[in-house]
């Protein structure tokens, strides 16, 4: 809400600005709605089975993901990128793995879980 806000701020300094409808059109046409599409509908579906118990049945075993990997292949797809699972996991295992290794064995020292 805070971006969306800003946004419309900025558009409408602009606006007033240059005072010319013209100037709003590029940052707008600039908006990755699919990808915008993309996320609202799975963080629709993620509240939906959050609200029937399957996120907490399921923390218990699997990883979960994040939303900033849609974001960024969506913005390499607008850019005419393919990523293929191949490419993605040969480079997302090795950063994700000098993520979580540190962290594991920091809250391991630390907390001693």
């Amino acid at each position: 809400m805070i971006c969306c806000g800003l946004l419309a701020i900025g558009l409408v300094y602009t606006w007033i600005k240059k005072k010319d409808f013209k100037v709003i059109l590029p940052p707008l046409k600039e908006i990755d709605f699919i990808t915008i599409g993309i996320l609202f509908g799975l963080f629709l579906m993620i509240g939906g089975i959050s609200s029937q118990g399957v996120i907490d049945a399921a923390a218990t075993a699997p990883p979960i993901g994040a939303s900033a990997n849609i974001t960024g292949i969506g913005i390499l797809r607008k850019n005419g990128y393919t990523v293929k699972n191949k490419d993605f996991f040969r480079i997302g295992i090795p950063f994700t793995l000098a993520a979580i290794i540190p962290a594991y064995i920091y809250i391991w020292f630390v907390y001693g879980v």
